[in-house]
């Protein structure tokens, strides 16, 4: 291990470029106020050091989540992607490695969170919605979530487009309720029952490996990055030989037979086609409705088929990207 430590006396030393090539692992230690020239360390040998080193950063003072939010988010353009950060009142730790070594075990984060402990992976080590557990120690959502658990009415948490489990965990372990998890991508669904074993309730969050839409079908994934897998982007496969079933909702025989409490619906543009399969299990069971909506035109869609339905906008979450819709007589 190479060990550098950045004081304000050392902090403009001159790097010997050849050591750190020949060294898998590198630590720096610095002072108050030196984050950022920790930063410019690695930045300035990320060509000789970056095909294999490991990093670990103690921050000596106080520092806020959000600029070890943008330090490694500086880091990831070099390829060094972030294991895990450890907050203290005055010294942090922040640890780093080469990006394509990070598997699925690898990207797990762990934080604590109403007297809990969890632990979240990722499908992606680049994935920018891996800094709510690694940096910001929460859930992706968490005022979302919290709204969601506070509906007072027995019945299930239906989770479409569950992705890695993030919301469906928090209901089931925090919430307490039964969950039906909708992921078609093989990727995001292996993390998604990952994470569920993981945190110890597969037994209580039932995994379906399809779509949903108005009409029975097959959908071809015309885009997923690893920036964020959660936005993985499906299209209608016309030959019927896309990779995802699709499903309605209404078909679904569990969901005829239990009551559901709450819908969840974030499904990259589908929503007003799910909710168009849906319209048996709304009158059924007059669920709240929590859909995205990106734009005026998905949003208009979306409340086009529920107020067919008897529903109205109740409350915007999210930065207005998630709308809560309720039955009129609710």
């Amino acid at each position: 291990m190479l060990s550098l430590r950045l004081t304000r006396a050392t902090e403009s030393a001159d790097l010997d470029r050849d050591r750190i090539a020949a060294t898998p692992c590198i630590e720096i230690d610095c002072d108050p106020g030196l984050l950022t020239r920790a930063a410019q360390v690695l930045l300035a040998v990320a060509p000789v050091a970056a095909d294999r080193c490991r990093v670990r950063i103690v921050a000596r003072g106080a520092y806020r989540p959000g600029q070890f939010v943008v330090l490694c988010e500086t880091l990831e353009g070099v390829g060094l992607l972030t294991e895990d950060v450890t907050y203290g009142a005055d010294r942090s730790e922040v640890r780093l490695r080469k990006a394509d070594e990070l598997g699925l075990v690898e990207t797990e984060a762990q934080f604590d969170h109403a007297g809990r402990r969890f632990r979240l992976a990722s499908p992606s080590a680049r994935d920018a919605l891996r800094r709510f557990p690694v940096h910001l120690k929460t859930f992706y959502e968490e005022p979302l979530l919290r709204a969601m658990a506070a509906i007072d009415r027995p019945g299930l948490y239906v989770d479409g487009g569950a992705h890695v489990g993030n919301h469906g965990l928090y209901m089931a372990r925090l919430a307490g309720r039964a969950v039906v998890a909708f992921e078609p991508h093989p990727a995001n669904r292996a993390c998604l029952q990952h994470n569920l074993a993981l945190n110890g309730v597969a037994d209580r969050v039932a995994v379906r490996p399809v779509a949903l839409g108005a009409a029975p079908g097959r959908l071809r994934c015309a885009e997923y990055r690893d920036a964020n897998p959660g936005a993985a982007r499906f299209t209608e496969a016309a030959d019927g030989a896309g990779e995802a079933e699709v499903v309605r909702l209404d078909d679904v025989a569990e969901l005829r037979d239990r009551p559901v409490a709450i819908l969840k619906l974030d499904v990259e543009g589908m929503e007003a086609a799910a909710l168009s399969g849906a319209t048996g299990l709304l009158a059924r069971w007059r669920p709240a409705v929590f859909c995205e909506v990106l734009d005026a035109t998905a949003g208009n869609a979306v409340a086009a088929v529920l107020a067919r339905a008897g529903y109205r906008p109740h409350r915007r979450h999210h930065e207005a990207l998630v709308q809560e819709f309720r039955s009129a007589g609710a």
